[in-house]
């Protein structure tokens, strides 16, 4: 009772295809969040806030707005609860602003870190070449949270503030994803991956769009995902060190191994140094973006199909 399934099946009655705002409000409490999760005013700021990520959203603010608080009335009615509106913030009430002053968006973020960083973290925030920042959280058990957020900030009781900081990555003391523990990632302007790890296997969904629509499903190994597979390196460049990165090491290996191949004149020294080119052009291109190592191989290896 009074979860995000409970709300979402009572709203089925509004027909949610419907009317845009009432969608996005559904698919955020199948999509986002965790069936059990219990229905709370900052349940629903964190929508808002993820909402007005979207132009669209900026732009239409009072109709969100208006949805939100009439869906909201009529699940209090119809189960008899004591909920206020008044304890509700909605997203008329906010306005979004963007920092183009990297320097500025970092002191922002330093300052939320000051009030909202786990007590005896130590944390590290970065600017990015795509604009973006990446806020490092580093528990005293050397766990690792990543944040990735733009340069939208929120003007709230006369504060600047992130406006939302819900693409949050979990890492283990060995910088691995951490097993079962949902993983939110912004894979593109629009769209986010939200999943878990278990065995080098991911389970969950991409949501794209301002109305948060399953975009699709993410079932199996990390790097048969490209849309994901290729952000999250993009991302970890940032804070993983390559020399210790698995997939960074096997990517030399492939590439070392292909020009010796054609040392060797190997019968399969073409078609194996054709995947390997593809894969280093990619990796340079997506994830290890100016890698001179990657680059240097990739170059000779380009020169031996090419003489």
């Amino acid at each position: 009772m009074n979860t995000t399934t409970h709300l979402a099946r009572h709203m089925l009655s509004f027909e949610p295809n419907k009317d845009a705002a009432r969608l996005c409000l559904y698919h955020y409490l199948i999509h986002h969040c965790q069936p059990d999760t219990p229905l709370t005013p900052q349940l629903f700021e964190d929508f808002s806030r993820l909402a007005l990520t979207f132009e669209h959203w900026q732009n239409q603010a009072p109709a969100l707005s208006q949805e939100l608080q009439y869906i909201l009335q009529h699940y209090n009615e119809t189960f008899m609860l004591d909920w206020n509106l008044k304890d509700f913030v909605f997203p008329d009430h906010w306005q979004v602003v963007p920092i183009k002053n990297s320097i500025e968006g970092i002191h922002i973020f330093e300052k939320w870190l000051e009030t909202h960083a786990p007590e005896g973290s130590k944390n590290r925030v970065f600017y990015t070449r795509d604009k973006n920042y990446i806020i490092l959280s580093q528990s005293p058990s050397s766990e690792v949270t990543v944040i990735h957020s733009s340069p939208l900030m929120l003007i709230k009781k006369g504060e600047l503030q992130p406006l939302t900081m819900n693409a949050r990555l979990h890492y283990n003391d060995q910088l691995e994803l951490t097993p079962n523990k949902t993983q939110y990632l912004k894979v593109d302007q629009n769209s986010y991956a939200r999943f878990s790890l278990q065995n080098k296997t991911i389970q969950g969904m991409i949501i794209r769009g301002y109305v948060f629509q399953n975009k699709a499903q993410l079932q199996g190994r990390l790097n048969e995902f490209p849309e994901v597979y290729y952000p999250l390196k993009k991302i970890e460049q940032y804070y993983v060190d390559r020399k210790t990165d698995p997939d960074y090491q096997e990517l030399v290996q492939a590439l070392e191994k292909s020009i010796e191949l054609f040392r060797l004149q190997h019968p399969e020294a073409e078609s194996f140094g054709e995947a390997a080119l593809t894969r280093g052009r990619s990796a340079l291109e997506n994830i290890f973006i100016n890698d001179n190592v990657i680059q240097a191989l990739v170059d000779q290896l380009r020169h031996e199909i090419n003489p």
